[in-house]
């Protein structure tokens, strides 16, 4: 709220901490937003990971021992610092032979909840498989891709693929897509 008789600007956050209030103060301008997704879009705006925004996002992760709300709130910030659209992350089930979504959070999160990912198909399957992360900034150009169910097919769709690792095997993998975004880079595989 902007208060003209004293020039002062009151900013706040929703108490439940659903919207987070974002911001960056720098010389002669301060720009925020109730997403990271909105201070990313300002042009110039470097985009380095910031270590104490790091750590915060370690405190939150950490501050409980209930798998399903760990999972959820890592995908959450990984879909905001990373600028993305949706993220999800997958574990095998039961049979230890596919990966289903424990959490999906974004726009395309009731389809990619309902995926079962195949090691060895599609990228994030070959990506299971061989147990790297990779980025693909063009995913309808990748020979690897498959269509998930009930999304629709675009230009400029993005993908980050990281498998969650216990030494040399994979126990889940992480996918953050951006539709249409900016390009992944080195940088963001780093997040």
């Amino acid at each position: 709220i902007w208060d003209e008789d004293r020039q002062r600007l009151l900013l706040g956050r929703d108490r439940l901490g659903k919207k987070p209030l974002v911001y960056r103060h720098e010389p002669g301008r301060l720009i925020f937003g109730s997403e990271l997704k909105s201070l990313l879009e300002v042009p110039g705006l470097p985009r380095e990971i910031d270590p104490a925004a790091l750590a915060e996002v370690g405190r939150d992760i950490s501050s409980t021992l209930d798998v399903a709300k760990v999972m959820d709130r890592i995908a959450h910030h990984a879909k905001d610092l990373l600028n993305a659209d949706s993220s999800a992350i997958f574990l095998p089930d039961a049979s230890g032979r596919t990966f289903r979504a424990i959490v999906a959070v974004g726009n395309a999160a009731e389809a990619i909840a309902k995926t079962v990912v195949v090691p060895g198909d599609g990228i994030i399957g070959s990506l299971v498989e061989s147990g790297r992360a990779e980025y693909i900034n063009e995913t309808q150009t990748d020979p690897r891709a498959v269509q998930i169910a009930g999304t629709a097919q675009g230009d400029n769709e993005r993908l980050m693929v990281a498998p969650l690792l216990a030494g040399a095997k994979v126990k889940g993998v992480m996918a953050v897509w951006r539709i249409p975004g900016e390009p992944f880079g080195g940088s963001d595989l780093e997040f």
